[in-house]
């Protein structure tokens, strides 16, 4: 998936537990973190294996844990190859995330946990930042399961129902082809961490398809409190965006937008253009490599 999407790999030398008994899975990164985690009152690690589903185990685990910290547990109890597949892709999709955020980042993530249960009910501290994470996780092992299984699936709706996660923004923003898999990820960086600042995010790297980005929340029940990116006077009809150009190409249309563009390996990029050609940063020219604008007739 890593070579395909351009999305990050997890960590290097991933500790990973499995269970033929266990039902539930979990990406606690513990042998990564080192901040702090928050806990007390009846809250500890044996409290946190009992909230992430492993019940009367956690006195075992809470001894291993003197020797061995985990960084994914897969459980594999009961599943059919597809489910584990899912899960699998769920738990490593939460890795790829925790690359980019970093540890204090998920000792944010893993003191929810510990505080409020496996997921909570969508409030207390830091249960957005649960929320935009799970997005991710729940999202993309249903998408990569639905590509490997069922690729028709892909069109349909979320195949899932959840108290209060919401990966259906993900599955819509994918299925309607309005972000890619690397797309979403690259706003899933450090301070991310409410549906709000999530938003704030993709417009401003997407200004273009803030109004498709906006709908895929309130489509789900999340109404964003964020201002949309001023696009000025100008109406964009043709949009070039997060690419890399290695190989000369051509480019057309009325009120060009462009932006997040890097030319590289001596390639010409050409824009055509009726009207006007829009550059926003960030916008790269490579040393050897060529840019050419035309407008009007």
């Amino acid at each position: 998936m890593y070579e395909e999407t351009g999305i990050a790999k997890p960590p290097r030398n991933l500790k990973i537990w499995v269970f033929k008994r266990w039902t539930t899975s979990s990406t606690p990164m513990l042998r990564r973190i080192v901040h702090p985690i928050g806990y007390n009152g009846n809250s500890s690690w044996k409290n946190f294996f009992i909230n992430i589903g492993y019940g009367t185990l956690a006195t075992v685990l809470n001894q291993m844990l003197k020797k061995v910290l985990p960084d994914i547990t897969i459980g594999t109890g009961g599943h059919s190859y597809r489910k584990v597949y899912d899960v699998v892709n769920h738990e490593l999709s939460h890795a790829s995330h925790f690359s980019q955020v970093g540890s204090a980042h998920w000792a944010k993530y893993i003191s929810y946990i510990m505080t409020y249960g496996s997921y909570g009910n969508g409030t207390g501290k830091n249960a957005e930042l649960c929320g935009v994470g799970e997005m991710w996780g729940y999202s993309m092992g249903h998408i990569r399961a639905y590509e490997k299984y069922n690729p028709s699936g892909l069109l349909d709706d979320y195949p899932d129902v959840h108290t209060w996660l919401k990966p259906h923004v993900f599955w819509d923003l994918q299925k309607d082809k309005v972000l890619t898999k690397k797309q979403i990820y690259d706003c899933l960086v450090v301070g991310v961490d409410t549906y709000d600042r999530l938003v704030a995010k993709m417009y401003e790297k997407y200004p273009e398809k803030a109004d498709e980005i906006e709908k895929a929340f309130t489509d789900n029940g999340i109404t964003p409190n964020v201002p949309k990116p001023d696009t000025g006077d100008l109406t964009h009809d043709a949009f070039y965006t997060d690419k890399t150009v290695s190989s000369s190409f051509v480019f057309s249309g009325n009120n060009i937008l462009t932006r997040n563009v890097t030319v590289t390996n001596s390639a010409k990029l050409t824009f055509r253009a009726n009207k006007s050609v829009t550059i926003n940063s960030p916008f790269a020219i490579n040393q050897g490599a060529q840019l050419e604008m035309t407008c009007g007739n």
